[in-house]
């Protein structure tokens, strides 16, 4: 099921407008994000993580559910795939603590025990030391500006070294 489909399976019989007034996202959008493209363009239309966070709260249902949903997320632990149809995720309602799944104290919202943001990430020095061009205040630094940078870094973070995991240097 796509992001649009769940959101409108969440809204039900509410209006768009109901959702508006609560979420404070545009009715105009919302209805795009539903049908899952855009009315001017015809291109498909994702919801941003922060209109997913106040969607979350509104409809009561775990941010990081929506975030996977809307591809975003992967989660790391949770119900294999092959006990659903098409390997989809059901409704947080449906869920069941023997699918493998965490319920809070007190309620029947989702805490997955492990969730893998999908962000992505530079290495400053790598950028700092790479052959691409590097602007500081929309001027391009020359080789030595990135030189010093690299050292300034070096003064301001004393003892850092690069983690076991982290990107090799390249000098």
């Amino acid at each position: 099921m796509n992001i649009g489909k769940i959101l409108k399976e969440l809204r039900g019989k509410r209006s768009l407008r109901e959702i508006e007034r609560e979420s404070g996202v545009s009715h105009t959008y919302l209805s795009s994000l539903e049908k899952g493209r855009d009315p001017r363009t015809g291109k498909e239309r994702k919801p941003t993580p922060d209109t997913l966070k106040k969607l979350a709260q509104v409809y009561s249902v775990p941010y990081e559910w929506l975030m996977s949903a809307a591809g975003y997320m992967d989660l790391e632990e949770g119900p294999a795939d092959s006990e659903y149809e098409n390997g989809e995720l059901p409704h947080p309602a449906m869920q069941t603590d023997s699918a493998g799944w965490n319920y809070r104290a007190g309620g029947n919202k989702l805490a997955p025990r492990g969730v893998k943001e999908k962000k992505p990430f530079y290495e400053l020095t790598e950028v700092l030391n790479g052959s691409a061009p590097v602007h500081y205040y929309g001027q391009p630094m020359s080789r030595e500006e990135r030189e010093r940078a690299l050292a300034m870094l070096e003064v301001l973070f004393p003892g850092r070294r690069p983690a076991s995991n982290a990107p090799k240097e390249k000098r």
